[in-house]
C-alpha cells in the first residue's frame, strides 16, 4: 500500500505501470522476517485488497447494534482499513480492537489528516492489540512533530507484537529531536522495508545524523525510503552520504526531491547520487539543479549499471546540458524511464539526445511533458519514433503542440513505428486536421493501445456519438476529454 503511495509520487503518472514490472507493484506484503508474502494468504492472491472505511462503515455498525463485538466480528475479511480525515475518539478505537481481535488479517492502517495527535492514548491502544499483525501504518499530516508526540509513538512500536514493515510520517512537522526520539525504534526493527519522512522541513541535515545511526545498527533493512522536502541543501552532503553510502545500505527507492539545493550550488549533493549502488529509482525533481550540479551528478553515474528510474523534473535542465544525458544514456544501460517534465527541453535538446534515446535498449518510457518544446520539438520527435524499437511509452503533453505537430507524429506512427503503446498529447492545441490525421493512422498501427487527445483545440463532442472503431485493435483507448 504505502509503497505504492512513496513510488508514485512523480510528476508523470504511467499509463501502463506494469512497464516496469516489480518497480511499480500495486502491492508489497512482506512476512515477519521481511520476505514477500500474500497479504492474507487464505484468499485467492490475484483478488484486490478488501477495503474497510471504519468511520463511514464500523462505527456507525457499532452505535446500531449498541454492542460493539455484536456483529463486528462477522465483518468480511478485510487487510485495509481508512480512517483518514477522521475523529478518533474512543469508540471508534474500540470498535477497532474488536475487529482486529476477530479478525488478524488486518494488514494496513490509514490514519492520514486524522486528530491521533491528542488522541495518543487512543491509537496506543488500537496498536498494543495483541492479535494485530499490522504491517502497513500511515500516519501522513497528523501534526506529531514538535510536541513529544513522535516519542510516544515509538514506544507504541516498541510494545507492538509484531514490528511494522512501512510506515508513513509525511508532513507532520518533524524536526531533529523528533528523528532522534523514532531512532530508538528504528534501531530495534531489523526488517522495516519502508519509511517516509517526506515534507517535514525541520528535519535537516542534523536529523540525518541520528537516522543514518539507527539504521545502521539494524543492519540497514530499507528498500524504500523518501527524505523529499526535509530541509536538505548542498552542505548536507557528508550526513546523506553517511547514511546512503552506507556499505550496507541497500534501498531501491530513494526519494530525495524537494531539497532545494539552488541554481548556483556547485552539486555536492547530486555529487553522490550514482555512487548509490542499490538505488534502482531515484526521484530529484525540483532540486533546481545547477549546469555544474547537473554535471556532477551525471558523472557520478559513470559505469552505474543499477539505476533504472530517474526522475529530474522541474529542475531548469537545458540545452547546455544535453550532451551530459548523452553521456547518461551511454553509462546507464539499464535505464528504462527518463523524467525531464518541465525542464527547458528545447527542440535543440531532443535532437543531441536522440541518437542516445535509440541506443538506449532499455529504454521504455520517456516523459518530455511541459518542456515548451512546440512544433519543432514534435517534429524531432517523430524523426525519434520512427527509428525507435524500445520505447513504450512517451509523455508529450503540455508542449504548445498544434497540427503541423501532429503530422509528423502521424506520419511516424502509420509508416515507421510499431512498438509504441502509449503515447499522451493532451494539453496541447491539436486542432480537428491534427486529431484527425492521427486517428487515421491508427488504422494502420497495430501496437498503440493509448492515446490521449483531450484538452486540444478541436470539439471532442463529435467523437462522443461516433468513436473511432479500430478492429485491428479492439482493446485500443482514444482519451478525448479529461474523466471526471
Amino acid at each position: 500500500m504505502l509503497r505504492s503511495a512513496l513510488h508514485e509520487k512523480v510528476s508523470t503518472i504511467l499509463v501502463e505501470p506494469s512497464l516496469l514490472g516489480d518497480l511499480r507493484s500495486k502491492r508489497a506484503p512482506y512476512g515477519h522476517d521481511g520476505a514477500l508474502e500474500p497479504l492474507v494468504p487464505t484468499r485467492d492472491p490475484s483478488s484486490s485488497p478488501v477495503h474497510h472505511s471504519l468511520g463511514a462503515f464500523l462505527l456507525p455498525l457499532c452505535l446500531r447494534c449498541g454492542h460493539v463485538h455484536c456483529k463486528l466480528t462477522h465483518v468480511s475479511l478485510a487487510d485495509t482499513f481508512d480512517i483518514s480525515n477522521q475523529h478518533l475518539s474512543m469508540e471508534l478505537a474500540s470498535a477497532m480492537c474488536t475487529v482486529f481481535q476477530a479478525n488478524p488479517g488486518v494488514r494496513y492502517i490509514n490514519f492520514s489528516g486524522s486528530n491521533i495527535v491528542d488522541r495518543q492514548q487512543y491509537m496506543g491502544k488500537i496498536m498494543s492489540c495483541p492479535r494485530l499483525r499490522l504491517q502497513s501504518l500511515n500516519l501522513s499530516f497528523c501534526k506529531l512533530g514538535g510536541g513529544g508526540a513522535i516519542k510516544e509513538l515509538a514506544n507504541a512500536l516498541l510494545h507492538m507484537s509484531s514490528p511494522v514493515l512501512e510506515l508513513s510520517l509525511v508532513g507532520n512537522e518533524m524536526n531533529t529531536q523528533d528523528v532522534q526520539d523514532l531512532s530508538s525504534w528504528l534501531e530495534t526493527n531489523t526488517v522495516l522495508k519502508l519509511l517516509d519522512l517526506g515534507m517535514n522541513q525541520k528535519i535537516g541535515r542534523a536529523g540525518l545524523d541520528p537516522l543514518a545511526q539507527a539504521l545502521s545498527r539494524a543492519g540497514h533493512p530499507l528498500q524504500s525510503l523518501g527524505l523529499s522536502g526535509i530541509g536538505l541543501n548542498d552542505d548536507s552532503v557528508d550526513a546523506l552520504a553517511q547514511l546512503v553510502l552506507d556499505e550496507n545500505f541497500k534501498a531501491e527507492f530513494l526519494d530525495v526531491s524537494w531539497n532545494v539545493l539552488g541554481v548556483t550550488g556547485l552539486g555536492n549533493l547530486p555529487s553522490i547520487f550514482g555512487k548509490i549502488k542499490s538505488v534502482r529509482e531515484l526521484h530529484c525533481m525540483a532540486l533546481k539543479l545547477s549546469p555544474e550540479a547537473t554535471r556532477r551528478m551525471i558523472e557520478s553515474y559513470r559505469g552505474n549499471h543499477t539505476i533504472e528510474v530517474l526522475h529530474l523534473a522541474s529542475n531548469y535542465i537545458s540545452v547546455v546540458s544535453a550532451p551530459m544525458f548523452v553521456e547518461l544514456l551511454q553509462e546507464c544501460p539499464n535505464m528504462k524511464w527518463l523524467d525531464l517534465v518541465s525542464n527547458d527541453v528545447s527542440p535543440s535538446f531532443i535532437s543531441t539526445i536522440h541518437p542516445a534515446i535509440n541506443a538506449a535498449h532499455n529504454l521504455t518510457i520517456l516523459s518530455l511533458s511541459n518542456c515548451t518544446c512546440n512544433d519543432e520539438g514534435a517534429q524531432i520527435l517523430a524523426n525519434v519514433l520512427s527509428t525507435n524499437s524500445t520505447l513504450l511509452e512517451v509523455h508529450f503533453n503540455f508542449n504548445n503542440l498544434t497540427d503541423a505537430a501532429a503530422f509528423p507524429i502521424a506520419s511516424a506512427l502509420k509508416l515507421h513505428n510499431k512498438t509504441l503503446r502509449n503515447l499522451r498529447l493532451d494539453e496541447n492545441e491539436i486542432g480537428y486536421d491534427g486529431v484527425q490525421a492521427l486517428l487515421e493512422a491508427l488504422q494502420y498501427n497495430n501496437s498503440l493501445v493509448y492515446l490521449d487527445l483531450s484538452e486540444n483545440d478541436f470539439d471532442p463532442a463529435q467523437y462522443e456519438t461516433a468513436p473511432p472503431s479500430y478492429p485491428n485493435v479492439p482493446s485500443r483507448v482514444i482519451k478525448f476529454v479529461i474523466s471526471e
